[in-house]
């Protein structure tokens, strides 16, 4: 019996680092937006988005949504529609149009629409005044 490693265990070895790799690196980018959300709406301790489930009460907070809409985003099945109906509320209260929150499901084109989101001005966000000033001289 060959006690070596042979190509297959080489192959699926690797394709198992570089696939956790990727998906990490997906997981943080999405975090990043759902931080930068939570700054922008002013959302206490904001680093939260970056820990696996707290993360969903950073994004009920974002949406507006009670406690009760946040402890369903727990529940199999349930929570993928909760969390587009979230993303919507996210995407509206950002000032970008609701409708966006669907292209979420769409591979690679959700993480545009992430950023899209994320760099929005909150409901009721005033810029400071020196980007006011900015962009009267540039206006000019």
């Amino acid at each position: 019996m060959n006690q070596g490693i042979s190509w297959f265990d080489i192959i699926f070895s690797s394709s198992f680092i570089i696939n956790f790799l990727f998906m990490a690196v997906i997981y943080i980018y999405f975090s990043y937006c759902l931080s930068k959300i939570a700054k922008k709406q002013g959302i206490d301790n904001p680093w939260l988005a970056y820990v696996p489930l707290a993360n969903l009460f950073i994004m009920g907070k974002a949406a507006g949504k009670s406690t009760v809409f946040i402890i369903f985003l727990f529940v199999p099945i349930i929570n993928l529609l909760l969390a587009l109906v979230a993303w919507y509320a996210i995407a509206e209260r950002m000032n970008r149009p609701g409708w966006t929150a669907l292209l979420l499901i769409i591979p690679f084109v959700n993480l545009a629409v992430s950023w899209y989101i994320a760099t929005g001005n909150p409901t009721g966000y005033t810029p400071p005044a020196d980007s006011q000033k900015q962009q009267t001289y540039r206006e000019q």
